[in-house]
């Protein structure tokens, strides 16, 4: 048989496996991210098909396929900000055995005058410790390239190499010229939008550490907003079981309470009801109950001066009987009444 056929019956008695491979990697790499709670816009995973493995193995001569063919299973993470990447790298190499001779960092292989492809390479196995497992146990001595950006690492990627557009290729000195300087504005911005997720980071952290009564002063911005939120419910002994994620309200909540004229922590603060947290508290503990964080910060809102939310805020919800029950519940009988007369007359009471 010659290197060809072999080659190729090789491809062809093992090529399942590693599309399993390429599988079992992808939801452990997911799992470990969420876990972590690092944040991703994507992960995928492909696995080469034959004509693209014996393409590659012709071009290198490849004698040995598993130990020298590393990318038949490829898994891509893309995440936003470069901080993330070393976040991603160092969990990378606590649960999978890393071949650190063949991984790489694209960025130390340019050089310092140079602007390209950027993107971080592991060459991976996923360890005998798992491969003791029976779901995995085919899987020994496997390779696996995984490969981590950021979403604009992945944007120059895809147009100078994944889409074969080939703007790394030699160009006219005056295209390449342009070419570098919008690739090297692609570079500083990514560099310059990693500096600001930090920046607020630690934003975020210095608020989280201050007492209830240390926000009196702060403007109302989403990071302030969900701080002194989380700080107020551990302030009132609320359940955070109980309170249901918000997903992307933040945003529009702070349209919401500027648009009543509330600009500071403080003043949000004095627009509580008095006894609202006792109220609240009392009605998580039924079975089966639970608030979300806008509904919470409308109650506020709305005992605050309903009309003038209705009246300067385009909002997007509507009450219906069950949240007026609430309403009525949480803010007492004359509020609840006159907010469901003004939510019946701008048609945004569902009956």
């Amino acid at each position: 048989m010659n290197n060809k056929s072999h080659h190729k019956t090789w491809l062809d008695n093992n090529l399942n496996i590693y599309k399993g491979l390429t599988t079992s990697v992808t939801g452990i790499i997911e799992n470990l991210l969420n876990k972590e709670s690092i944040e991703y816009l994507a992960i995928s995973g492909r696995t080469k098909d034959i004509k693209s493995c014996l393409e590659k193995i012709y071009r290198k001569g490849y004698k040995d396929i598993p130990s020298q063919m590393t990318d038949i299973s490829g898994i891509r993470i893309i995440v936003y900000f470069d901080k993330e990447t070393h976040k991603t790298g160092d969990l990378l190499e606590k649960y999978f055995d890393i071949d650190q001779k063949n991984s790489e960092d694209k960025k130390d292989s340019l050089e310092t005058n140079k602007i390209g492809y950027r993107s971080m390479h592991y060459i991976c196995k996923l360890g005998k410790d798992r491969c003791n497992l029976p779901e995995y146990s085919e899987f020994e001595g496997l390779k696996f390239e995984i490969q981590v950006r950021t979403v604009l690492q992945h944007a120059w990627a895809e147009l100078a190499h994944d889409r074969g557009y080939k703007l790394s290729t030699s160009l006219p000195k005056k295209l390449e010229r342009k070419l570098y300087l919008y690739a090297g504005m692609l570079e500083l911005a990514d560099s310059g939008f990693d500096d600001i997720s930090q920046e607020i980071d630690a934003y975020k952290s210095e608020l989280d550490n201050k007492r209830i009564d240390d926000f009196e002063e702060i403007s109302i911005d989403s990071v302030s907003l969900q701080s002194f939120f989380n700080n107020w419910l551990k302030n009132n002994n609320i359940d955070t079981d109980c309170i249901a994620s918000y997903g992307n309200w933040i945003e529009k909540l702070v349209i919401e309470i500027k648009g009543v004229n509330i600009n500071s922590i403080g003043e949000l603060s004095s627009a509580i009801p008095e006894g609202y947290s006792e109220k609240l508290r009392e009605y998580l503990q039924h079975d089966g109950h639970s608030f979300s964080m806008p509904g919470i910060i409308r109650d506020w809102l709305l005992n605050y001066d309903h009309e003038l939310l209705l009246n300067n805020v385009n909002i997007s919800w509507l009450l219906d009987e069950e949240s007026y029950n609430l309403i009525e519940l949480l803010l007492g009988e004359d509020k609840a009444q006159a907010i469901r007369r003004s939510f019946l007359e701008k048609d945004l009471f569902v009956t």
